[in-house]
């Protein structure tokens, strides 16, 4: 089954792989079981370079920063107030198409645009609070969804560490949020472009 994220609810992480950092020391942290759903608290998907509608560059890079607050786990043992932050990277190169181009990336009729993402996979990270191992999510392609005119963004992959799918994983990340085509369409005209999208507070991610 396909998990959507909200990439504004679509997503910083750098360089390619992730960054985060720790208030403890590695032999502190907690793994907790089971699985968790949280709801996000706001974020920002930005675009390098912006989205344009005569876009030219050949790379396209994404980055994503979700809060997420407060969370819902599983497992009997995990305080409820849990925390956390999704931070996320992926880097998009379409063969014989510009990647900056908003007719490329988004569906312009209901559907779905499949792409691969640089690395393969690609990972993002999950830090919680109270502090506990980070979650790691791989994936190794990016769908880009219009639904009626409405845009969201999803991934499945592997998750890693806290709260981690039960065997054989695959679970990744799901939310609702969405953009409207039409608004996206109009910042791409303009002679700025589209630079960012806001992650709302509709969405709901579960790892």
């Amino acid at each position: 089954m396909m998990r959507r994220i909200a990439f504004a609810a679509v997503m910083v992480l750098v360089p390619s792989g992730l960054l985060l950092t720790w208030g403890s020391s590695a032999s502190a942290l907690i793994t907790y079981t089971g699985t968790v759903s949280c709801t996000s608290a706001g974020g920002t998907v930005t675009f390098t370079p912006p989205l344009s509608a005569n876009g030219t560059a050949t790379t396209e890079t994404i980055k994503v920063k979700n809060p997420i607050n407060p969370c819902t786990p599983s497992s009997p043992n995990v305080p409820p107030s849990v925390h956390g932050t999704i931070v996320g990277k992926v880097v998009l190169s379409v063969p014989g198409a510009a990647a900056n181009n908003c007719g490329v990336l988004f569906p312009t009729s209901p559907g779905t645009k499949m792409f691969t993402p640089t690395p393969v996979p690609t990972t993002w990270g999950v830090a919680w609070k109270p502090t506990a191992t980070p979650s790691h999510l791989a994936f190794s392609q990016l769908n880009v969804i219009n639904t009626a005119g409405q845009i969201s963004v999803a991934v499945t992959g592997t998750v890693t560490g806290s709260f981690k799918s039960p065997p054989p994983g695959g679970i990744a990340l799901e939310g609702s949020a969405v953009w409207s085509l039409a608004a996206i369409q109009a910042a791409c005209a303009t002679a700025v472009g589209l630079s960012h999208l806001t992650i709302g507070t509709t969405a709901v991610d579960a790892l």
